[in-house]
């Protein structure tokens, strides 16, 4: 006999997957959440205090998205009556572009509205002490960006799922889903009934989706989550958001990846500053393994730590992992099981997910209750990877 039958199951209690057990509560579903280890826990990709929220995004549907994000962590900040944004604007860095000639993002803040200021890298060290950037760089102030605290939100929505009558069952991982008219799930403690299922299980996707017939072109990663010492406490307490574009992936020299990085405000003295990549990895159960500790993104900013934030030790003083969950272009899977559409799932954040888990949890909503959906997932769809020209859109 079932320990628990609902309208609504949601497998994997991280942020996406609180948002939308949340929003399901809210509209009177009987909801259960279900998350494989005790709460709070450290071992996937929506722990620790901080995230970056922004608007800037190289394609208009995700400026709309982030959009009706920002208003949704408003509502969710009187909800629960907890300050969880902060303002703090962002710098974004990027080299300098050929007279009389515009960049991608001078094109995206121009077309979506976004209110920023434009300054070279001489303005910028001169208003922002600490730091160091001498050559041709382009930098774009987004007045609007912050800091989204981000183990508080979590917290907001899994009490006012428990206030909206929802369940919240940790320390339980998945061992079965059978589905059906009905789906049931079984776990290490119970077996679980519902009339619909939403799977929202961060870098244990593919573990879960291929007993479903579900193959998805997913890589995990392990990212090193760094924290550097202020040479003088409180220099970046202060300090925007930033992220720089121009850095040399390490992998292949001929790309950019993404150096990012928050004020010092997480850890006390400390300023959180990492690289938007990390090592592969086969099993997310196996993070910690000894042959997955590779520091190579260490070296790496160790010395773009050196260069350009003479304010900073060069050696880190707090090493968090953290996983991300890529898709080959870098783009989330959101969608409906092409054979149970009463089982719907999202994926694939690739390190980007948690400004948008408002907006992903009220699509994931939308799409199980079979309401109408209020965004074009055409380029969400789990099956573009099998179609030709199939994963286009920008990866920052």
């Amino acid at each position: 006999m079932a320990s628990f039958c609902s309208d609504c199951i949601v497998i994997g209690a991280g942020i996406i997957g609180c948002s939308s057990a949340y929003q399901l509560a809210k509209k009177g579903c009987k909801t259960l959440l279900l998350e494989q280890f005790r709460l709070p826990h450290t071992r996937g990709s929506s722990h620790g205090q901080s995230r970056i929220l922004r608007y800037a995004h190289p394609e208009p549907i995700m400026v709309d998205m982030v959009r009706e994000s920002f208003q949704m962590w408003q509502q969710l900040e009187k909800e629960a009556e907890t300050k969880i944004f902060r303002q703090t604007g962002m710098l974004l860095i990027d080299s300098e572009s050929p007279p009389h000639e515009s960049n991608e993002w001078d094109k995206v803040f121009a077309n979506c509205d976004i209110p920023h200021e434009y300054l070279n890298s001489k303005e910028m060290c001169a208003r922002y002490r600490g730091i160091e950037f001498q050559g041709n760089y382009k930098v774009t102030l987004e007045k609007m960006a912050g800091v989204l605290a981000a183990g508080k939100a979590l917290v907001c929505y899994q009490n006012l799922l428990l206030k909206h009558g929802g369940k919240i069952l940790d320390g339980e991982k998945v061992l079965d889903i059978i589905p059906g008219r009905k789906v049931t799930v079984k776990t290490t403690h119970g077996t679980y009934i519902a009339k619909s299922l939403i799977l929202t299980p961060g870098p244990w996707a593919s573990q879960l989706l291929l007993p479903l017939g579900l193959k998805l072109p997913l890589t995990v990663e392990r990212i090193n989550t760094c924290y550097w010492h202020e040479k003088v406490q409180g220099t970046f307490l202060k300090f925007p958001v930033f992220a720089d574009v121009t850095v040399r992936d390490p992998v292949n020299a001929e790309r950019h990846t993404v150096v990012y990085g928050l004020p010092s405000d997480e850890y006390p003295g400390l300023m959180k500053v990492c690289l938007h990549h990390g090592a592969a990895i086969a099993d997310p159960d196996s993070r910690d393994r000894r042959e997955n500790g590779n520091m190579e993104d260490v070296d790496i900013l160790s010395r773009y730590i050196r260069h350009h934030f003479p304010g900073l030790d060069d050696l880190p003083h707090i090493v968090e992992p953290c996983l991300y969950t890529n898709t080959p272009d870098h783009v989330p899977i959101i969608d409906k099981h092409p054979v149970f559409p009463n089982i719907v799932f999202a994926c694939g954040m690739s390190g980007a997910g948690f400004k948008f888990a408002p907006v992903y949890g009220k699509i994931l909503t939308q799409l199980i209750l079979g309401e109408h959906v209020d965004y074009d997932l055409s380029a969400f769809r789990y099956n573009r990877f099998n179609e030709p020209g199939g994963g286009t859109m920008s990866k920052l």
